[in-house]
């Protein structure tokens, strides 16, 4: 499954996900079926971004926090 989230954080397909583990294309999408229940998400997508913001940190291109001014 770490193997999985891993590869989908990088930008892998499911395809190469399995040929770089010597397994079958079921097998991944098993394996991404327990990750997406263990984390909450229903499509692969959600994970992907999810992963990817934890790797990459948020958006650097959302709109600055900015705090809000004293009176």
């Amino acid at each position: 499954e770490a193997r999985v989230a891993r590869g989908l954080a990088t930008g892998e397909s499911l395809d190469d996900i399995a040929a770089s583990g010597s397994v079958t294309r079921n097998a991944v999408r098993s394996q991404l079926q327990q990750v997406l229940e263990k984390i909450g998400c229903t499509r692969q997508a959600e994970v992907t971004a999810l992963l990817s913001n934890i790797a990459l940190g948020p958006d650097v291109t959302a709109a600055p926090q900015t705090p809000p001014q004293q009176a």
